[in-house]
């Protein structure tokens, strides 16, 4: 599967619309240009296609911004590509009453009309007018061209994912419950495990059908914060599984500062999955590069009660801990920190204290590894 920075390069131009590609290629120069100014402060990563979803998103919503009374003017450039779109269709109706309720006010054989305060009604023509409209069409074309695209990329084939079919064997504390929570929109742990012989649910099932997501069978639970390429969304509260025959946006949470909502399955996955965490003391991390808030603050109070009695082993070749972040604080908590080490609060941290476990290695071999060190703790 494409990572995010790759998708960057690859949706370039690929849209099939020449206005849609120049359109992406003016929103990805200013990813390319914020990434540039903060590689001046020693802060710089590659640009990748949630970029271009956040700047969409926020030139989308840029008239009802918080911020919008505070910029002065919008780049000149950003006329060519949204030039604020049409008037609303409230406004158009608006409109259209008051020109027809002067018109039908106007009699030219009789003199009618002759008292209509035309000053008023042009007034309230041009306040009408200037009333903020919605966004152009382009820029939410594009976004959910992309949204859509993302979702093309990541439905396969995925060749072979066998390497992840020993995670079928973990379970919830002492139960006979097999859960997990991925944050990719892909399939590849459901059929890693489907072919290892497991049934695989990801609760959409038990929302849809009002009952509140549990791990009381017996399937696989793989739980999906952010969404899943199977689910489909008709607006904020209306998702059904995909069907190609019908319309619809992918039902992911895809760009966005912050994708904790309240809308949808999302927040249900979450907490579903923050229970059956809370009967454990291991918690295996693969591949996440710890930069989501709400899922580093569902961990971290996880691992603050009971803290000595806790594991968490994260397996990542590419694990960074620069940075004051929560990876930053899991290393220092960890195998890689010197010793001694102080926490946050200038308390000794002692080896034996130390709850995290960092393998850098890729998930082929850290998998079987990590399972090995969880069964001897």
């Amino acid at each position: 599967m494409p990572l995010a920075a790759e998708l960057f390069d690859q949706l370039k131009g690929a849209s099939g619309q020449v206005e849609l590609n120049a359109t992406y290629d003016y929103v990805a120069a200013g990813a390319i240009m914020r990434a540039a100014r903060l590689s001046l402060v020693g802060n710089w990563r590659r640009p990748n296609i949630e970029d271009v979803a956040n700047t969409l998103d926020e030139l989308i919503r840029r008239d009802s911004s918080d911020l919008g009374p505070f910029v002065g003017a919008w780049h000149s450039w950003l006329n060519d590509v949204d030039p604020l779109g049409e008037p609303s269709l409230k406004v158009t109706e608006q409109v259209g009453a008051t020109l027809q309720r002067v018109i039908a006010g106007v009699n030219p054989r009789n003199g009618e009309g002759a008292n209509i305060d035309w000053t008023a009604e042009a007034k309230r023509l041009v306040e009408l007018l200037q009333a903020p409209r919605h966004p152009g069409e382009i820029l939410s074309r594009l976004r959910l061209w992309l949204s859509q695209a993302v979702r093309d990329r990541m439905t396969g084939p995925y060749g072979d994912v066998s390497y992840l079919e020993p995670l079928a064997r973990t379970r919830v504390g002492t139960s006979h419950v097999c859960m997990g929570a991925t944050l990719n929109y892909d399939l590849c742990v459901e059929q890693a495990f489907e072919s290892a012989g497991y049934r695989v649910c990801d609760g959409l099932g038990h929302w849809l059908s009002h009952e509140v997501m549990d791990v009381k069978h017996s399937a696989a639970h793989i739980y999906k914060p952010h969404g899943s390429i199977l689910w489909r969304s008709v607006d904020e509260d209306t998702f059904s599984f995909w069907s190609a025959q019908e319309d619809g946006e992918p039902g992911i949470i895809f760009g966005g500062r912050n994708k904790l909502t309240a809308h949808g399955p999302f927040l249900d996955s979450l907490l579903t999955w923050r229970a059956g965490l809370e009967k454990c003391r291991n918690l295996l991390v693969i591949g996440y590069s710890f930069g989501d808030d709400h899922v580093n603050a569902l961990i971290a109070n996880w691992l603050r009660i009971g803290k000595d009695s806790k594991r968490i082993i994260v397996i990542d070749p590419g694990f960074s801990k620069s940075g004051t972040g929560f990876a930053g604080i899991l290393h220092r908590n960890s195998n890689e920190a010197r010793d001694p080490d102080m926490d946050s609060r200038g308390r000794l941290i002692l080896p034996s204290h130390r709850s995290v476990h960092i393998m850098r290695r890729s998930a082929t071999e850290g998998i079987p590894k990590a399972l090995a060190l969880l069964e001897n703790m």
